[in-house]
């Protein structure tokens, strides 16, 4: 049986596009066994116990960014990485390693590489994280999502792949979206999303925005708040005019992106695609605290077509805010932001990236 190990551990934007990876190793080669290295007590592994995935937990900590205790325990942190690495590798022998990015791929891939498994990493966004960056060198193959990141390895096998996504999303109509969801069928619907823990910031702006938007009287939203501030979110609707569904998870983003004329959300790499894939017009904060600000270059691949707006998370606020959904709530404005997407630089179909890597990685293991 051929053996496949997934690392994608830290945050969805790794976990989700390894999901989707998997997904479509299982359809190519219904024989073979994915296995999922993650963070230990990361949140996915729930996730991925549920589709039935095989998980293996790791300690470890990322490399520190800034000066604190941490930099002391990290070589001591980076060492019995290496040693649990070795422990899974011999234990699961597989045929192939694929690191989605972030610290956890680090001593992996390495292992893998030393003990002659073929290799694979993921970068997900336009700016390569640390992790990647490091290994980019090492591995048997690079994968890109976006061709403006092939610069930037100097792998002589980088390939332009796109970035895995759940293959739901952009196959509902708008009508079967706002069915799924108890939407009314005829108003002008906006999404809203800052990730599985929520964007504080976000959440708040657009609360505020409604006061300043007198026809989202006649606007519904979906407002997708994450865990945290989900309860005080949702209580400030209460006293608001405009018809909402508000949730603290959306496990049917098939629908919300559907349903939706317009989006408000942060900018990472998985989000990026999708909206590539639903061609919604968007008004993009990203993250201000992400990696050498890699979320507005992501941004960047949408705005300069015209296909989104970008507010940076220090100018986010309810004037910022109701002046992009204002100017998306005409549809001439909507009509030329969709149009827009002919215009992407980068013609990465992303709805084919999961079959492609799955194809990568299924060579030379007996298929």
């Amino acid at each position: 049986m051929k053996t496949i190990l997934i690392v994608a551990a830290g945050t969805g934007g790794h976990l989700y596009p390894g999901m989707a990876l998997a997904r479509a190793i299982r359809i190519q080669d219904p024989e073979a066994r994915v296995v999922f290295a993650v963070r230990r007590g990361d949140m996915g592994r729930k996730l991925l116990e549920r589709e039935k995935f095989e998980v293996r937990e790791f300690s470890g900590q990322g490399f520190p960014r800034s000066f604190s205790w941490k930099l002391f325990t990290f070589p001591f942190s980076l060492c019995a990485g290496f040693l649990e690495a070795r422990s899974v590798l011999r234990e699961l022998k597989p045929q192939v390693v694929v690191g989605m990015g972030g610290y956890l791929s680090f001593p992996l891939l390495l292992a893998a590489r030393r003990a002659g498994i073929r290799t694979l990493i993921h970068e997900q966004n336009v700016l390569p994280g640390l992790a990647n960056r490091l290994l980019g060198r090492k591995v048997d193959a690079v994968a890109v999502s976006f061709s403006g990141s092939r610069k930037r390895f100097k792998n002589s096998n980088v390939l332009v792949s796109g970035l895995p996504v759940r293959s739901e999303i952009g196959k509902l109509s708008s009508a079967e979206g706002r069915e799924h969801l108890g939407l009314a069928p005829g108003r002008f619907t906006v999404l809203v999303f800052g990730g599985s823990l929520g964007a504080s910031s976000v959440n708040d702006a657009v609360i505020k925005a409604w006061n300043a938007l007198p026809e989202c009287r006649e606007w519904q939203v979906v407002h997708i708040t994450g865990s945290r501030g989900a309860q005080a979110t949702a209580s400030a609707y209460k006293s608001l005019p405009i018809k909402a569904v508000v949730m603290p998870y959306c496990h049917d983003m098939a629908a919300a992106y559907a349903a939706a004329d317009v989006v408000v959300s942060r900018s990472g790499a998985s989000t990026v695609a999708e909206l590539s894939i639903v061609r919604k017009p968007a008004v993009l904060v990203p993250y201000p605290f992400a990696s050498e600000n890699h979320q507005a270059l992501n941004a960047e691949t949408l705005v300069l077509p015209g296909a989104a707006r970008m507010i940076l998370d220090k100018n986010l606020n309810e004037v910022s805010l109701a002046g992009a959904l204002r100017a998306f709530s005409s549809e001439d404005m909507r009509q030329a932001a969709v149009k827009s997407y002919d215009n992407l630089k980068d013609e990465v179909d992303h709805t084919l990236a999961a079959d492609r890597l799955a194809e990568w990685v299924l060579q030379g293991t007996g298929k």
